[in-house]
């Protein structure tokens, strides 16, 4: 047996002897979720009473694995659940998580901002959350609010690739500080080669700039990296097709489609996939939604 059956069967049976031991149920949790038993984890942590000391840490993890299983809504109202219990540090970030990787931007940056008053009134910022909250922050169309969170993260962390890369792209894409941006996304890569997006934003940044040919180079790279990242594979169609390679520009739209994009990156692909690009000089990559941050 392995160490997580043998531990799970350790904590059923604590769990049997004390069914309100809520350690017990938090431990067996981990243990069916290390087996990838989700479910059984699930209701492992459905036994854990509200007025448990461990209730708010229950129910925050629970949101996590019904988000898993694809129960948002079911996962949202767990994560509202936690925070009911408990306005604690780790539930509220946790809280804005789920909520941004759900496309909730404006409840995320919400939760985020609750986070981050509370870091600068202790001294002590966290550049993690002030990216997150810079994520939110542009899926919700603020860039000059990303900014500021990605320029005090790096105040905070200066060499920390994520944000360089998430940084630079938003300058070079929007025509802003096109040098600086490119310099941040360069050490990026310098610092992470292996990492396909950071790679990507590069041959994309050279892409925004018309330098077709670098871009080509630089995001072959980047597919042989993520080869199931539809946006990867689309940014490489776009490149081939500006330097005159239309039928392998054609396949690479096709493939990004079978890794089954998001809806509106579907219809941008199958409108290439009619029509082609439009000549370089009126194409507008922004409006395509096709940067990534």
């Amino acid at each position: 047996r392995s160490s997580s059956e043998i531990a799970a069967m350790r904590q059923s049976i604590a769990v049997y002897l004390d069914p309100s031991f809520a350690p017990a149920r938090m431990m067996l949790a981990d243990a069916f979720g290390e087996q990838d038993r989700t479910e059984d984890a699930i209701a492992a942590l459905h036994g854990v009473p509200a007025n448990s000391p461990w209730g708010a840490d229950a129910r925050i993890e629970e949101a996590w694995l019904l988000d898993k299983i694809d129960k948002p809504a079911e996962a949202l109202a767990a994560a509202d659940q936690a925070m009911a219990l408990s306005r604690r540090r780790d539930i509220l970030v946790g809280a804005a998580d789920l909520y941004r990787v759900n496309r909730n931007d404006k409840q995320a940056a919400a939760l985020y901002d609750e986070v981050i008053a509370a870091d600068i009134a202790s001294g002590h910022p966290d550049w993690r959350v002030l990216f997150a909250r810079a994520s939110a922050r542009n899926g919700l169309g603020d860039w000059k609010g990303a900014e500021a969170d990605l320029l005090a993260a790096l105040a905070v962390e200066p060499d920390r690739p994520e944000v360089q890369n998430f940084l630079g792209y938003g300058w070079v894409n929007r025509g802003e500080k096109v040098k600086e941006g490119m310099d941040l996304i360069q050490k990026a890569v310098d610092a992470r080669p292996d990492q396909g997006y950071i790679v990507d934003s590069l041959g994309w940044a050279h892409y925004a700039i018309g330098e077709y040919l670098q871009a080509v180079e630089i995001l072959e790279r980047a597919a042989e990296l993520s080869p199931s990242d539809p946006e990867i594979v689309d940014h490489l169609g776009d490149a081939y097709w500006r330097t005159g390679r239309e039928t392998e520009a054609a396949f690479e739209w096709r493939r990004a489609l079978e890794l089954k994009p998001g809806p509106v990156r579907e219809v941008v692909l199958r409108t290439k996939l009619d029509k082609g690009l439009p000549p370089a000089s009126k194409a507008n990559y922004a409006n395509a939604q096709q940067g990534r941050p």
